[in-house]
């Protein structure tokens, strides 16, 4: 699934018709999802040939692996990498800080985390970028407050908790990545940009990217502020802690990304 969502300038921003008016594509084929994804996106792409930059709508991508996903319609648009962005890190997110809260007797209402990387088993989650009422989790930690073995246990439990759903449910969820998506569109539709943790393309950012990688860009999840305009800014944090698991989690979607690479230039021609 994706949302096209057009672009609404701040000073019309209480002109714009509700979410549910907004142009979207429900895609459920029997190709694989990234060629499907390519399909309706250079659909787009031709609708949009011609259009100014500024006037592009921007492209939110859902479903898995959302990072591949993503960045084959980056590639298949040609819309700048500002205008692409995945779903992942606020669904992400709010599922890790909720089992902490239960963890720790909390609502969780004022809890807020960033994560990194892909979407389930390697996203990668650093405790100093998790808060409990505006304190890092990892101040929590060093206090003596809570043990650090219980809250990695927590944070790899949780990371599974799609996987979980599926296995019980027999099917993916709704809600949650639903409620997840609406606020990245609030953003984008309201005008009123947020920092969030989104799937955008990434070139030189967190020097994830090698030479002898043959890629020269990738979808990753990454803390950015996104706006009207789409991923106005990507935010580089310290990560000396995580580095070792964001540069595993980054091979993992590079495996992905090289082969919905060579699926793009065999189908569509695209480089």
């Amino acid at each position: 699934m994706f949302a096209e969502i057009p672009r609404v300038s701040a000073e019309h921003r209480w002109l714009s018709p509700p979410i549910d008016e907004f142009d979207y594509e429900l895609i459920h084929s029997g190709l694989s999802a990234e060629r499907a994804i390519a399909e309706t996106s250079l659909e787009i792409r031709k609708l949009y040939e011609g259009c100014p930059q500024d006037d592009l709508p921007v492209l939110v991508y859902m479903g898995n692996p959302v990072t591949s996903m993503t960045w084959v319609g980056y590639k298949s648009t040609g819309f700048p990498r500002a205008k692409v962005m995945g779903q992942a890190g606020n669904l992400d997110s709010r599922g890790i800080c909720h089992a902490i809260s239960q963890e720790l007797g909390l609502s969780g209402n004022d809890m807020r985390g960033i994560v990194f990387g892909d979407h389930g088993d390697s996203m990668v989650v650093s405790p100093r970028y998790i808060s409990l009422g505006g304190i890092p989790l990892d101040t929590h930690i060093k206090s003596g407050k809570v043990g650090r073995k219980a809250i990695e246990d927590v944070i790899e439990g949780a990371k599974k908790g799609g996987t979980h759903f599926i296995n019980e449910t027999g099917q993916s969820a709704s809600v949650g990545p639903a409620k997840a998506v609406g606020e990245m569109l609030r953003c984008i539709i309201t005008g009123e940009p947020e920092i969030q943790p989104v799937v955008a393309i990434i070139e030189k950012e967190y020097d994830l990217l090698k030479k002898d990688d043959g890629l020269d860009s990738m979808g990753f999840g990454v803390p950015a502020k996104i706006g009207s305009y789409g991923v106005e800014k990507i935010y580089e944090l310290p990560v000396e802690d995580i580095r070792e698991m964001m540069e595993r989690s980054a091979e993992s979607v590079k495996e992905d990304i090289r082969a919905a690479s060579a699926m793009l230039k065999e189908n569509f021609g695209l480089e």
